[in-house]
């Protein structure tokens, strides 16, 4: 109980119906729907220009939607929820896609981003606090642009072939 009193003082949560919280899961399924397709529809390159098909391959996206989810949610559970549903509904869509359609079972990736979805409500549920007061809060907000940093950073020392331009302007 202290340590959700100590919670309490780094960002107090929004009071929300049982509606509001309906909707708002309801959405980020819809987000996780649309964006699962779109990745996987853009993932060709014949049909797309390379810049679109990279667009999925960048973890910072998807850390940067699950942010946008988690902080401006009413409550750290309803963000955990968010975030959980979004990758949830985003893999489905994605991988029934490869399954259905491609006929192509990547079961090792399929086991890898289940477990990030299995983990996220945990990070959404920390990340919540990122809109809060304090040195907490600030810590938290670090965490992605900490990722989304290492990530771009790790792009432009990396030996890029032809094509590394659209590439590094991608990510």
């Amino acid at each position: 109980m202290e340590i959700y009193n100590k919670l309490n003082r780094v960002r107090i949560t929004n009071k929300s119906t049982t509606k509001q919280k309906v909707f708002s899961i309801v959405n980020a399924v819809i987000v996780g729907l649309t964006l699962g397709l779109l990745a996987k529809v853009v993932d060709n390159p014949s049909y797309f220009y390379p810049i679109f098909t990279l667009l999925g391959d960048c973890l910072g996206i998807w850390i940067f939607v699950a942010t946008l989810l988690s902080v401006f949610s009413y409550s750290p559970k309803l963000a955990a929820a968010k975030v959980f549903a979004f990758f949830g509904s985003m893999l489905t869509v994605y991988y029934v896609y490869t399954i259905l359609f491609l006929n192509f079972f990547p079961e090792r990736e399929i086991i890898f981003w289940s477990v990030c979805a299995a983990v996220s409500p945990v990070c959404a549920y920390i990340m919540w606090y990122a809109r809060g007061i304090g040195l907490f809060s600030n810590i938290i907000l670090a965490l992605p642009i900490t990722v989304l940093l290492s990530e771009g950073f790790e792009l432009r020392n990396a030996y890029l072939p032809h094509g590394g331009s659209v590439l590094l302007s991608s990510c």
